[in-house]
C-alpha cells in the first residue's frame, strides 16, 4: 500500500487577491505546467463560506485542519 496523496485526492489553493490583479493571474493559469484547462461546461457553481473575523476557519484549514463544525 502506498502511503503517498491518492490520486483522486483533491487539491485547493486559496489566497485573496485584489481585482487589479486578474490579469496576471489569468496570464498565470494559461501558462502554468498543470496544463489549466475547463473541465466541464461553464455553469454556475454556489458557495457560501463562513469564518469568523478573524479568519479562523480558514487558518485552521491552511493548518490541516479541514474536518470543522
Amino acid at each position: 500500500m502506498s502511503r503517498g496523496i491518492p490520486e483522486d485526492t483533491r487539491l485547493e489553493i486559496k489566497f485573496v487577491a485584489d481585482e487589479s490583479q486578474e490579469p496576471t493571474l489569468m496570464r498565470w493559469f494559461g501558462l502554468h505546467p498543470a496544463g489549466f484547462t475547463e473541465s466541464f461546461p461553464g455553469r454556475w457553481v454556489n458557495n457560501v463560506y463562513f469564518d469568523t473575523y478573524d479568519y479562523l476557519a480558514f487558518r485552521l484549514n491552511t493548518d490541516g485542519a479541514s474536518q470543522r463544525h
